[in-house]
């Protein structure tokens, strides 16, 4: 009983790696791709699982340029999408501002 229990935990450990980890990896380098083969200018924030680098860079900037924003209002707007993740899952922040009309558009 207890060489199943074990079994199904390491079962359970291997799916949630792949899941939470693995996964969310490989859709975050495949929009980059999709992104860049099309033209876009993209920015490819680290993969943190259980983590927001989006928004850490809050606290990076603040404590390296005093403005909490430097990094939004200097960088990001030069280029058109930001790929990062929330947690476990890929987000994709457009900052063009053509681009958001055409998403946004019905």
């Amino acid at each position: 009983m207890f060489a199943y229990i074990c079994g199904l935990l390491i079962i359970l450990a291997i799916y949630l790696t792949y899941k939470w980890v693995i996964y969310p990896r490989k859709e975050l380098a495949r929009y980059a791709k999709l992104f860049k083969t099309h033209g876009y200018k993209v920015i490819e924030m680290p993969f943190k699982p259980y983590s927001a680098p989006f928004f850490i860079q809050f606290v990076e900037d603040k404590d390296k340029h005093s403005d909490p924003i430097y990094t939004h209002r200097h960088i990001y707007p030069t280029n058109d999408i930001i790929l990062s993740n929330l947690l476990t899952k890929p987000e994709i922040i457009i900052m063009n501002a053509q681009m958001i009309r055409e998403v946004m558009s019905p």
